[in-house]
């Protein structure tokens, strides 16, 4: 069991998603945060499955079947657990890690995550997304070298689940 400390968010910056874009280089998509005052933009590296699904949540685009995050969200309701944040709290070799707390009644938990399943979930539960502020700078740093050599039409940042996955 993990305590929580409500003070911990204090030291962490809320983002929002701004959008999805495609390294030219690589051919992978990035999912880029924003901070609310709109000064850093962090770009995280995500699989094409896992673009896909967090645009579709974002354009609420639904599927027959439900995805893999929606049974997540499914089981989460189901067994009554309040999802109360995600946090990316490291940044070590260009590689982010992120944690989701949740509760259940009155104990508090935190479980390891993948930052793209945990933007995913976010998007589906409507969960709030914190970064360290060091983090925020150090990533926002490498987007700037990104932005005007690797990165499709950087001005038009835009949702786009065909630029990730033909079919859906």
């Amino acid at each position: 069991m993990w305590g929580y400390n409500s003070n911990m968010k204090n030291n962490m910056i809320q983002v929002f998603i701004k959008g999805a874009v495609l390294d030219q280089v690589s051919d992978m998509p990035y999912i880029l945060l924003h901070t609310e005052d709109k000064k850093y933009t962090i770009p995280i590296s995500v699989g094409p499955a896992e673009a896909t699904a967090i645009i579709m949540a974002l354009e609420g685009i639904k599927t027959t079947r439900p995805l893999t995050h929606d049974l997540f969200v499914h089981f989460i309701s189901m067994h009554n657990f309040k999802v109360l944040r995600i946090e990316i709290y490291e940044f070590i070799n260009r590689k982010f890690y992120c944690k989701l707390l949740y509760k259940k009644g009155l104990r508090q938990f935190k479980i390891e995550l993948r930052p793209s399943d945990g933007l995913a979930l976010a998007v589906r539960l409507g969960t709030p997304i914190y970064i360290k502020p060091d983090i925020c700078k150090e990533a926002a740093g490498i987007m700037k070298m990104y932005e005007t050599d690797r990165f499709l039409d950087p001005e038009n940042i835009r949702f786009d689940v065909k630029m990730f996955d033909g079919e859906y």
